[in-house]
């Protein structure tokens, strides 16, 4: 029930969403781009949950599995435990995203909801989409606020990184990226916050999104799934081996790894505690100081979601 009153109240107060008149007992209607959305409450889970319904305007460009992806997204990352209402926000701000932008997001989404395809696709790198700002720069992001932003031109967004297909016993690390997707440009690369890039796990980060970008721009191909899935198939930090010294940021602590703002390692296998360390909840993002839900690192913007100085992309309309 809470949710779902936090949804009405979203509706009404976001701009790019509006609310659609229905008779359906129970249900909440709302169009958001060229999506038709309904809200209602599963009565699979004994009337315990909320279930999206999404009946997009052109059936012939978006795929069953692409509603499929996005409905399953919600139901079990957007309105489960711990309830946020921000969590919402966040997700109503990715089905704003251009079509195109939408569809490889959606492709990332698979990777979350279907974690089997990370060890089928013997990946290095399992992927959670932060549908809020996680702490990494608190004074530039309010951590905790809806974590995308976004226009026609350029998108923001976190994405946590874990590490995973590890031998037995080996503790998983993980780093949090926010990436920008430049549409005009066609370009996925890290977003330039240059205390934070001090961190070497980001600099990594920074580096091989530069090389795929000057070796991998295919023209009317949308850059952030192939970009991302290269991430998840090829990074490696500098604390493992393999690690490529000449296209590395400034040398850290032990192994290559220091502590950093970004909440990167403090050691091989380790993550500060209460932030990196914590399992991932709705929207990829864990529990943080106060009982917060925020992904492992993380950023905020100005008020009410607004872009911070030193992201070099244009203020979003819907934010």
């Amino acid at each position: 029930v809470f949710m779902r009153r936090q949804l009405q109240h979203i509706i009404k107060n976001e701009e790019f969403l509006t609310m659609i008149p229905t008779t359906e007992q129970g249900v909440i209607a709302f169009r958001v781009e060229s999506l038709s959305c309904k809200v209602s409450i599963n009565q699979e889970n004994c009337f315990q949950s909320l279930h999206l319904k999404i009946i997009p305007d052109n059936q012939g460009y978006w795929q069953e599995e692409h509603i499929l992806v996005l409905q399953k997204f919600f139901d079990e990352k957007v309105v489960s435990p711990p309830y946020r209402p921000f969590t919402i926000v966040g997700f109503c701000r990715l089905l704003n995203c251009p079509p195109d932008t939408l569809k490889n997001l959606i492709q990332l989404m698979k990777f979350e909801v279907h974690p089997e395809l990370v060890v089928q696709g013997n990946l290095k790198w399992s992927v959670s989409l932060c549908l809020t700002f996680p702490p990494v720069a608190p004074n530039t992001f309010p951590v905790g606020q809806a974590g995308i932003i976004g226009n026609k031109e350029k998108t923001l967004i976190f994405m946590q990184l874990t590490r995973c297909n590890l031998p037995p016993g080996q503790d998983p690390v993980s780093i949090v990226i926010p990436i920008v997707y430049s549409t005009t440009i066609n370009q996925t690369t890290l977003a330039s916050l240059q205390r934070e890039l001090n961190n070497p796990a980001l600099h990594a980060v920074q580096q091989h999104l530069i090389r795929w970008n000057a070796s991998n721009m295919t023209p009317g191909r949308c850059s952030i799934f192939p970009a991302i899935h290269d991430l998840l198939m090829n990074l490696t930090l500098p604390n493992e081996p393999g690690f490529n010294m000449g296209a590395a940021g400034p040398p850290g602590g032990p192994g290559g790894m220091a502590p950093g703002p970004m909440g990167q390692p403090t050691g091989p296998g380790s993550m500060p505690p209460g932030t990196m360390g914590q399992p991932p909840g709705p929207g990829g993002m864990a529990p943080g100081p106060m009982g917060q839900p925020t992904g492992p690192g993380g950023m905020a913007p100005g008020p009410m979601g607004q872009p911070p100085a030193g992201i070099p992309y244009p203020q979003s309309s819907t934010s």
